[in-house]
C-alpha cells in the first residue's frame, strides 16, 4: 500500500481557525504535563493494541463519565466540551513529544552525556485532526447530492465565543476538482488542518494500491538507466540482463529552461546596477525550476512503466562540500538532482518499481563498448568522440554504463565466490567496477550462459 496526499486551500475562517489551533496546542502541551510523571507506566504497557489501550488510559485519567471520575478534572473545565476524537488526537500527539524525549534522553545517556542535554520542546506547531462527523461534516459526499458551482460543501467543528461550533468552509475549486479526477475510490484518512503562510488547507492522505511488488536484486531483467545532466534533463536507456539495450528516451525541458536563464540574466544585470535582491525574478527562478523538476520526474516514471522495468538505476550524485567555480556554477548549484530522484523514487514505488544508485566515476567518461576513455566536444558537450572514432551522444552512453553497473553489481553479489572468481578471470575489467561498462555486462552475461552449459 502506497500513501499520497493532497492540500486543499480553505478561503474563508482565517480567523476562527487561528483561535482553534490555539487551543488544541495549549490541550496538547497540559497533556504532556500529565503523561511526563505517568511515563514509566504508559511505556511498559504491551499488547497487540497497545496504543489504543493507552490512549484509552490516558482518556479515562481525564474525562469524566457517569461510569468515570477523573484523576485530573481540570481538564473537563479548562477545555469545556473538547471533542471526543480531538481529544485522543491531543493524547497521541502528547503522549508522542513525552517519547520522543525520553528516547533521545536514553540515548544521549548510554553515550556517555556528550554535549547538552535533550530539552523537552512542547511548542511543536500541532496541527489538529478532523474526524469524519464529530469534527467535519462533507455534504457532496451523499450519493443524491447535486455539486453547486463546482465547490465542496464542509462544516467544520472549531472554537469560537468560548463554544465549539460548526462553521461552514469553501475549498479551492481547483483543488476539489483535482480531488474527484484523481482521487476517488482511495480509502481516504481523516485530514489535518495544515497552514501556509496566512492561509489554512486541509492535507487529505489516500490509501493506494500499488500496482506491483518489488523485485529481487537477483530476479532483475530490465532496468532502466538514467543519466541526469544539466544540458539535458534526464537520458533514459531500457536495458535487459544480457546487456541488450531495448528502448531510449531523452527528456528535456527547452521552454522552462529559457525563460529561468533569461531571468538569470535580468538578474545578473540588475545586480551590477545595485540592485541585490530580486525576489519577484527569483520567484519566477524557483516556479521554472519546479516545472523543470517535475516534467523529468515524470517522464522517467513513465518511460519505466511503458516499458515493464523493474528498477530505475540513478548516479549516486553528492557535491556536498565541494565548490564550483567557473560558467557552469550557477546552473550546476540550481540542479535538482537529488529533488527528480526522490520525487522518482515516491512515484515509481506506486508501480512497485524500486530505484537503485551506483557510483558516478567514469559512467560518462568511458566509452560504453569498451573502448576507453572519451573525448568530449569542445562546442557541443553533449556529444564524444570515442577512441575508435566514432561519435556518439555522451549521456546515452552514460546511461548505458549506468544500467551495466548496477546487473554487475547484482550478478557479483548472488554468484558464489568462487564461480565469480573463475568467471571474472576471463572478462577484462571486472577487477574494478569504477571500468565497468556496457560491453563488460555483455561479455559477463555471454561468460556465464557458456559456463551453463
Amino acid at each position: 500500500m502506497a500513501q499520497v496526499s493532497y492540500s486543499a486551500k480553505i478561503t474563508n475562517a482565517y480567523r476562527i481557525l487561528d483561535g482553534t489551533v490555539r487551543y488544541y496546542r495549549d490541550a496538547v502541551r497540559y497533556l504532556a504535563g500529565i503523561i511526563m510523571p505517568e511515563y514509566d507506566l504508559l511505556s511498559t504497557m504491551d499488547g497487540p493494541f497497545v496504543s489504543h489501550q493507552r490512549q484509552l488510559l490516558i482518556e479515562s485519567w481525564i474525562h469524566g463519565t457517569s461510569r468515570n471520575t477523573p484523576r485530573f478534572r481540570e481538564f473537563d473545565r479548562r477545555f469545556y466540551k473538547f471533542p471526543s476524537y480531538l481529544r485522543r488526537s491531543a493524547i497521541l500527539d502528547a503522549y508522542g513529544i513525552i517519547d520522543s524525549y525520553k528516547k533521545l534522553t536514553k540515548l544521549w545517556e548510554d553515550d556517555g552525556c556528550p554535549g547538552k542535554r535533550p530539552r523537552m520542546n512542547l511548542n511543536q506547531c500541532k496541527m489538529p485532526c478532523f474526524y469524519r462527523g464529530n469534527m467535519y461534516i462533507c455534504f457532496t459526499e451523499k450519493p443524491d447530492h447535486v455539486y453547486k458551482d463546482n465547490q465542496e460543501e464542509w462544516n467544520i467543528k472549531v472554537w469560537h465565543n468560548h463554544d465549539w461550533v460548526w462553521i461552514p468552509i469553501v475549498l479551492k475549486t481547483s483543488d476539489v476538482r483535482y480531488l474527484r479526477e484523481h482521487c476517488r475510490g482511495l480509502k481516504a484518512s481523516a485530514p489535518v488542518l495544515e497552514k501556509r503562510s496566512k492561509s489554512y488547507c486541509l492535507r487529505f492522505t489516500y490509501q493506494r494500491q500499488s500496482e506491483g511488488t518489488f523485485v529481487k536484486d537477483v530476479d532483475v531483467k530490465r532496468v532502466v538507466g538514467v543519466d541526469l545532466g544539466v544540458n539535458t534533463d534526464a537520458v533514459c536507456s531500457l536495458v535487459e540482463k544480457d546487456g541488450t539495450v531495448a528502448a531510449r528516451k531523452f527528456i528535456n525541458s527547452p521552454a522552462e529552461k529559457d525563460r529561468l536563464y533569461t531571468d538569470l540574466r535580468v538578474i545578473k544585470s540588475a545586480q551590477k546596477h545595485g540592485n541585490i535582491h530580486n525576489p519577484r525574478l527569483w520567484r519566477f527562478v524557483h516556479h521554472y525550476n519546479d516545472a523543470i523538476e517535475i516534467t523529468a520526474a515524470r517522464g522517467i516514471v513513465s518511460f519505466a512503466v511503458q516499458h515493464h522495468a523493474q528498477v530505475i538505476v540513478f548516479e549516486h550524485l553528492d557535491m556536498r562540500g565541494k565548490k564550483i567555480h567557473g560558467s557552469m556554477a550557477q546552473r550546476i548549484t540550481l540542479w535538482r538532482k537529488n529533488s527528480i530522484q526522490n520525487r522518482v523514487e515516491a512515484e515509481a514505488a506506486r508501480f512497485g518499481i524500486r530505484t537503485a544508485h551506483v557510483c558516478a566515476a567514469n559512467t560518462s567518461a568511458l566509452a560504453f563498448d569498451g573502448s576507453g576513455a572519451v573525448t568530449r566536444d569542445p562546442f557541443n558537450h553533449s556529444l564524444c568522440t570515442f577512441q575508435t572514432g566514432k561519435q556518439y551522444n555522451c549521456d546515452l552512453s552514460a546511461s548505458y554504463n549506468i544500467a551495466a553497473r548496477y546487473y554487475i553489481r547484482a550478478l557479483m553479489k548472488t554468484t558464489p565466490a568462487k564461480k565469480w572468481l573463475s568467471v571474472s578471470a576471463k572478462v577484462p575489467g571486472l577487477d574494478k567496477r569504477t571500468t565497468c561498462t556496457l560491453s563488460t555486462l555483455i561479455h559477463l552475461a555471454a561468460e556465464f550462459r557458456r559456463c551453463s552449459v
